[in-house]
């Protein structure tokens, strides 16, 4: 199961979920401690299996010639932050507000 940037295990999430009442319950610092570094570890693993997941994923694919001259069938959907930084000419009954051209301005790399 994969949680914000973490992927872990059924097994994972209850031995963490374990830990985390276990660090409620303690009484010493020592015990705090203890339970803290191995629900940590768990967290490590979960992280580097999330980082090894997407660079598995996203390795360069090699295009032939085909693939490149082939049109486009599917359009793009832009979110709106996306959509604004991005610079497109409006119609004329558009008006761009400041916002909208001070987030361009901020991202356009300037």
């Amino acid at each position: 199961m994969t949680l914000g940037k973490i992927t872990l295990t059924n097994d994972e999430i209850n031995e963490y979920n374990k830990l985390k009442q276990m660090i409620r319950e303690a009484r010493t610092r020592v015990e705090i401690s203890l339970y803290t570094k191995r629900a940590e570890e768990i967290l490590d693993k979960g992280r580097l299996r999330y980082v090894d997941k997407l660079e598995k994923s996203n390795k360069p694919q090699v295009k032939g010639i085909q693939d490149k001259n082939r049109p486009k069938d599917k359009k793009l959907k832009l979110s709106a932050y996306a959509a604004a930084s991005h610079s497109h000419t409006f119609p004329q009954h558009i008006k761009r507000s400041p916002i909208m051209t001070k987030l361009v301005k901020t991202n356009s790399g300037r």
